[in-house]
């Protein structure tokens, strides 16, 4: 009976393989069975994928260009088609282009903004925006700065520490953090030491 089904194809045996193992009913005697079936299965799925050579495209195996990507694929030795500030590709739908574009502004909105509430005093709003900002452009070591310089002026120095610390991971030649670092951390044991001294 198994056999039969294993024979029409490699649908119908991993739905055999399935139902054999999630079967409340399968005995120890069908155990062998079901081992030749899974292992029948495994065998005729690994030979009906394609070969590797075939999925890659030419272009990319021989070194040369792709043309189907703006501005090509290209090995380090060929110049670039495309302008250094040109976008890697057309976006593949318009809502998607008006997405990136609010996307764009709000960033751009937010880098002005965030720095210009830390210098008028607003630390609240300041850490609004700089964690609004970090959010978005989470590689960026200035918005994390901001976060920092935002939370450790409230008083919040464990979550200025974490921010100083995450602008330090993207910008590690910034020595302006390590004291900014260094800061955090004092306050933090000033912290402790006030609330426990009686």
């Amino acid at each position: 009976m198994v056999t039969d089904l294993v024979e029409r194809g490699v649908l119908p045996l991993v739905r055999v393989a399935v139902n054999l193992t999630d079967s409340p009913t399968a005995g120890i005697g069908l155990l062998e069975e079901r081992e030749s079936v899974v292992g029948k299965c495994g065998t005729s799925i690994v030979t009906g994928l394609p070969a590797v050579r075939s999925i890659i495209p030419q272009g990319l195996t021989d070194g040369s260009a792709i043309t189907g990507v703006v501005g090509g694929i290209r090995s380090p030795d060929q110049p670039s088609a495309a302008p250094p500030d040109a976008p890697l590709s057309a976006p593949l739908d318009a809502d998607v282009a008006t997405l990136f574009a609010e996307r764009r502004a709000r960033v751009s909105a937010l880098k002005i903004e965030g720095p210009r509430m830390l210098r008028s005093g607003d630390f609240r709003r300041a850490a609004e925006l700089c964690r609004a900002w970090a959010d978005l452009e989470l590689a960026n070591a200035d918005a994390w700065r901001c976060l920092g310089e935002a939370q450790q002026a409230q008083g919040n120095h464990q979550d200025a520490l974490n921010a100083f610390r995450k602008a330090k991971q993207h910008d590690p030649n910034d020595r302006s953090l390590d004291a900014a670092i260094d800061r955090s951390q004092k306050g933090i044991v000033g912290d402790f030491l006030n609330r426990y001294r009686k």
